[in-house]
């Protein structure tokens, strides 16, 4: 036998082991699943995404994300009537926010109940054994977690991005790298519909291969930390599925013809009554536009609410004006009151 062709059998062998390999792997993952597993109806409509999220500033808009970005020390503390939520990671802004509302649109596709190291993602609690200081991590006994699998072309598809069912390599870069950031973030919530002081994620993720049909040809092109080419597997903590519980409908025909200020606005409206009133800088406040001059964001915010009435979401808007020697700029405050047709409601 020549060398030659010994080393082709080497090579024909070490390509049946791999496959061998991503069998028995496929086969441990899905006999893993299948264990303790419930698949969800395919969602249809309009995506639900969390009440909290919509009445929070976490996604602001702001064209430049990056100066959002917090450190692990300070983090972005928000006050509510009921208590606080505090995000620490990158900036995120509504852009963040349209693929977050399609993950979880398209990847509310299993519910799973078990223990937590048996999870697709393990999840495993800190706890310290009697007379050590070092703490150890174990598997939480019984979780319930929801999963899905997508991919950027998929999102990017759901977000109106496509051409004829192809979306373009710069669309897939951004949505992977909000995905990255989306994966970064972590949020303290104490209070509403979490008790005690928690942590959670929006979601932990897992690349589990097969190539995206859309992925660009150039793969030094894009970090690897961010470039997630196959199907993603997203997993959806405990307490971010009690949030996926308390859920708002998002209009996305509507939500995808505006702008940001129109995206942060539609979102908090959304999950009002359908007859609301309120203070134009309150509201200012609650979307996190804080930083834009009050008279610009009136203009701005007539604008985006002139699409949402011309689209049919909203059946009327008024800005109530009041003498207020206090208010900056024009000495006048305002409020917003909005009307939405019934079937909006």
């Amino acid at each position: 036998m020549d060398e030659l062709t010994e080393k082709l059998q080497q090579l024909e062998q070490t390509v049946r082991r791999r496959k061998r390999e991503r069998q028995q792997a496929e086969a441990d993952r899905v006999h893993q699943l299948s264990l303790f597993e419930e698949t969800l109806p395919k969602p249809n409509g309009q995506p639900r995404f969390p009440t909290l999220f919509t009445r929070l500033p976490i996604f602001k808009p702001v064209r430049y994300r990056e100066t959002l970005d917090t450190d692990w020390k300070e983090g972005q503390r928000i006050e509510t009537n009921w208590g606080s939520v505090t995000r620490f990671g990158p900036g995120l802004n509504c852009y963040d926010e349209d693929v977050l509302i399609a993950i979880y649109h398209l990847c509310r596709q299993k519910r799973l109940r078990g223990p937590g190291n048996r999870m697709p993602v393990p999840i495993l609690s800190q706890v310290q054994r009697p007379g050590e200081d070092a703490t150890v991590e174990a598997s939480i006994e019984s979780v319930e977690v929801l999963i899905g699998e997508t991919t950027a072309v998929q999102i990017g598809r759901f977000l109106g991005k496509d051409r004829n069912g192809r979306v373009a390599g710069t669309h897939l870069q951004q949505i992977r790298e909000s995905i990255h950031r989306l994966s970064l973030t972590r949020l303290f919530i104490k209070g509403g519909p979490i008790k005690a002081r928690r942590s959670t994620s929006f979601f932990e993720i897992t690349d589990i291969g097969e190539s995206d049909e859309a992925a660009p040809k150039a793969p030094n092109e894009y970090n690897p930390e961010t470039d997630y080419r196959g199907k993603i597997l997203f997993q959806f903590s405990p307490i971010a599925l009690l949030l996926l519980e308390q859920y708002t409908y998002i209009n996305m025909n509507v939500r995808l013809e505006l702008g940001m200020i129109g995206k942060a606005v539609h979102k908090f409206l959304s999950s009002q009554p359908r007859k609301y009133e309120i203070r134009l800088d309150k509201l200012q406040d609650i979307i996190g536009a804080d930083h834009i001059p009050r008279k610009r964001f009136k203009y701005e915010l007539n604008k985006e609410l002139e699409i949402m009435q011309m689209d049919g979401w909203l059946e009327s808007y008024e800005f109530i004006a009041n003498a207020d020697k206090k208010a900056p700029e024009t000495g006048m405050s305002y409020k917003l009151k909005t009307t939405r047709p019934a079937a909006n409601a």
